[in-house]
């Protein structure tokens, strides 16, 4: 008897259990609010030659009086309709009971990986792009529930500089040589600076190359603006002759002068910056 009295008072103990945690669940379940979780903003924060970093800030409201943790929010960046990049955000705080916070959803992106990535997308002066954001709780009243949101722009993508005003004109001749001047004005059509451009030269005459250097530029390129860049070398008539014997009977010759630019960027390194410059070169 003692028995049955025990396994009665089991049963009913497990079943008030039960039913307590019912009823905790059922009252927990209708105290619990909804946080609220909208896209406070959304705004490309810094643009550079070799990368552009897109920031959003997640509003989140919990209205409880108690502490709520901090969603874990995903993001997937999309390029003209292609998914890029993709990542999580974490934190292991709390919100705080009747309070709203801000979270800072950062997305970085390198030029190099997407023309690496979409080839078709190189030389484009812009992107549309679209972010996706997806919140979730860790709390079990809403670990199946998601909020999701989104917010799309124009992504400006660096450009190559431009060459302007090419000149190549006789500074000075006599019977030993000349004294050859270039101009080349660089223009930046970019809104940041430019770093100093290293060239190298190839000085041909008659289609025979005769000089050839690397040389240095000065000061850096600024913004949306322009830098000439100016500069000389000799050429001695007894040099010219004795590499190309044929030009002793000439009273002139053809001459280009080729310039290939390096910025020493990696974005612009697939497509070097080459610019000729037509000439005559007077010959005593």
């Amino acid at each position: 008897m003692r028995k049955k009295l025990l396994v009665v008072l089991g049963i009913c103990g497990t079943s008030f259990l039960l039913l307590y945690a019912l009823i905790s669940c059922q009252t927990l379940s209708s105290a619990l609010q909804d946080p609220l979780v909208s896209l406070h903003s959304a705004e490309i924060s810094s643009f550079t030659i070799t990368e552009a970093s897109v920031l959003a800030l997640v509003r989140v409201e919990n209205p409880n009086p108690f502490e709520i943790p901090f969603p874990e929010i995903g993001w997937q960046l999309f390029l003209n309709d292609n998914s890029f990049i993709s990542g999580t955000i974490r934190n292991n705080q709390n919100i705080r009971a009747r309070s709203a916070t801000l979270i800072e959803v950062p997305v970085s992106l390198n030029y190099l990986d997407i023309v690496n990535t979409f080839s078709s997308l190189r030389g484009r002066t812009q992107l549309n792009y679209r972010v996706a954001l997806r919140a979730r709780f860790s709390l079990p009243l809403l670990r199946d529930r998601e909020w999701p949101l989104e917010y799309s722009g124009l992504l400006p993508m660096p450009q190559l500089p431009r060459f302007g005003g090419p000149s190549m004109r006789i500074d000075r001749a006599d019977l030993s040589g000349a004294d050859i001047a270039v101009s080349v004005n660089i223009e930046n059509p970019n809104s940041f600076p430019l770093p100093v451009p290293r060239f190298m030269m190839n000085y041909q005459v008659n289609g025979n190359s005769f000089l050839i250097g690397t040389m240095e530029g000065r000061g850096p390129v600024p913004a949306q603006g322009s830098m000439p860049i100016t500069f000389g070398f000799p050429v001695r008539y007894i040099d010219l002759i004795q590499r190309f014997q044929n030009l002793g009977t000439l009273r002139e010759a053809s001459s280009l002068l080729t310039l290939t630019f390096d910025f020493g960027i990696p974005f612009f390194a697939q497509e070097p910056q080459v610019l000729q410059i037509p000439g005559t070169l007077p010959l005593r």
